[in-house]
């Protein structure tokens, strides 16, 4: 989260808390909606169901809402709050979770013009779509939030209740096993240019850690 971010979520909470101001709620909860659900959707894979565990945190949020300010950060207490809720709900029904990640965002590989280039980021994203399905759920778990969410080392920690070395240490097993698997399909003689997409896996790579 950058400097502008930090700023504009700050004017929010203070709205929030000290003046219950329900249209700064509203854009907190605009902000942060879709992309809880989907955080959610890792332990419950129903939409309806994470959509209602993100749903009763902001309505705790806004019960709790004089509280807010000596929060340090709202995005970390947010996604821990929905991780909890989750797994409360989890329990509640008795039931196992069911863990899916559902590929990237739809940005996740542009190649301009060029529609060779589009065709081979669109075969790695599927490569890697797969692979990612493959990984044990803490490794998921890291890589999704770091590279989706851009979410600091730090803030993951807080969220998964692990050490930022344990995030390092995720994240690098996640990076290792992709590369394994784009070797492992270039074996098989796609057809594509190893080079570009090798070249592009490491963009992809180096593009989610953040600073």
């Amino acid at each position: 989260m950058d400097t502008k971010e930090n700023a504009f979520l700050k004017v929010l909470i203070n709205k929030i808390s000290n003046h219950n101001d329900q249209k700064a709620f509203e854009i907190l909860f605009k902000t942060y909606f879709k992309k809880l659900v989907y955080f959610s959707k890792n332990y419950v894979s129903e939409e309806e169901s994470a959509e209602e565990i993100v749903s009763e945190v902001f309505v705790k949020v806004w019960k709790n809402r004089t509280q807010l300010s000596k929060i340090k950060n709202i995005e970390s207490y947010l996604f821990v709050a929905t991780k909890n809720q989750a797994l409360n709900t989890i329990s509640q029904k008795t039931k196992n979770p069911h863990y899916s990640i559902n590929g990237y965002s739809s940005h996740s590989f542009t190649s301009g013009s060029n529609p060779l280039m589009e065709v081979e980021y669109r075969e790695l994203q599927n490569v890697l779509s797969k692979e990612v399905e493959k990984l044990p759920f803490q490794s998921k778990m890291v890589f999704k939030l770091i590279r989706e969410d851009g979410l600091k080392y730090k803030q993951v920690a807080e969220i998964l209740n692990i050490s930022v070395r344990t995030v390092e240490t995720q994240l690098v097993r996640a990076i290792k096993k992709l590369e394994k698997a784009v070797d492992r399909y270039f074996e098989n003689d796609k057809g594509l240019k190893k080079s570009t997409i090798t070249l592009s896996l490491l963009f992809f790579l180096i593009f989610f850690i953040p600073l």
